[in-house]
């Protein structure tokens, strides 16, 4: 019963964004290209309230038949929602950056006083602090990185579905089977709406689908970090090319004295689409999880030992692609 539901779900999701390019045009929920985007044209934005709201729909209905852990089910309805909401806001009226990042560090700080049991010590005051601090400085970066991934047709669902597949698979090898379904909607919801995303995108996710992904691997990842579910460095394999590319970026253009607040499209992925195309860059997300991240994650999960020498060698394909299409290639 629960599969004909989801089964339903999941048509329904479709086909509301099937819609949805007419009705967000209708209502100028839309992007307009120019030097400062790879957009083309007018282009519908916002549709991550419609593929988010799906999978918060679907992950209730495992909570609900019992498939769900509950504290687990709280704490992604939290996050998914106020970044839904958040986003989709922002969509619609171009909020003040501070505004955005007012909400987005009280969203991390509620996400982490939820899962602060084992994180402070109440006898330490300057201890929890720091933890807090650094924590919520990582988590805020991490969650408006993901909005800088998407930047071309279907790059950033790609790059999503693909770190999807690969925790399913480190989970499924560890014999953990506690995420898989949450994160498995997750790929499910994502794949239907690349139909509509991939070169040339009909529809894009704009903000409320970046940062509804974005918090939905921030808690995945807390989790999975605070109950030692995968080690450190196996996260860093599934995260790898996402890290070097945003991390990457950021470092090199700090390196050659260009503002961080300032917009621009010297990401790899971006100088890549500009001289292929977007979907080529897809087509190259796709290959390197499976052919050189997927491979190096087995090996991880079957010799630990040598976690950390494959967690560096994960990164290298991703720094040479920095290197020749990062911001030295590009920084405008």
């Amino acid at each position: 019963m629960i599969f004909i539901l989801c089964s339903v779900l999941l048509i329904v999701n479709y086909y509301l964004l099937s819609k949805f390019n007419l009705f967000a045009k209708k209502n100028k929920i839309i992007a307009v290209g120019n030097n400062k985007n790879l957009h083309k044209g007018v282009i519908a934005r916002g549709a991550g309230i419609v593929f988010g709201s799906f999978y918060i729909l679907l992950i209730a209905l495992m909570f609900l038949n019992s498939y769900m852990n509950s504290s687990f089910f709280l704490l992604i309805l939290l996050g998914s929602i106020s970044c839904l909401v958040l986003g989709f806001l922002d969509d619609l009226y171009d909020l003040r950056v501070l505004v955005k990042l007012s909400f987005q560090i009280l969203i991390i700080l509620l996400i982490i006083f939820y899962m602060s049991d084992s994180l402070f010590n109440i006898y330490n005051f300057a201890y929890n602090f720091l933890v807090i601090f650094f924590i919520s400085l990582f988590c805020v970066w991490a969650l408006n990185a993901y909005n800088f991934m998407d930047g071309a047709d279907g790059h950033l669902c790609t790059l999503a579905f693909m770190q999807c597949t690969l925790l399913n698979f480190a989970l499924f090898l560890h014999n953990n089977f506690m995420l898989i379904l949450p994160i498995m909607s997750l790929s499910l919801v994502l794949l239907i709406f690349l139909r509509f995303n991939w070169e040339p995108a009909e529809i894009i996710m704009g903000d409320a689908g970046s940062l509804f992904i974005g918090i939905n691997f921030i808690i995945f990842t807390m989790i999975i970090l605070k109950f030692d579910i995968l080690s450190p460095f196996l996260v860093i394999i599934i995260f790898s090319y996402y890290l070097t590319d945003t991390l990457g970026t950021l470092i090199i253009r700090t390196f050659m004295n260009l503002s961080w607040k300032q917009r621009h499209r010297s990401h790899p992925y971006q100088n890549f689409s500009r001289i292929y195309s977007h979907s080529m860059m897809s087509k190259y997300v796709i290959l390197i999880h499976l052919i050189w991240l997927l491979p190096l994650l087995i090996i991880s999960v079957f010799f630990p030992k040598y976690d950390m020498v494959l967690c560096l060698i994960s990164l290298i394909p991703s720094i040479i692609f920095q290197i020749k299409y990062g911001p030295m290639y590009s920084s405008t």
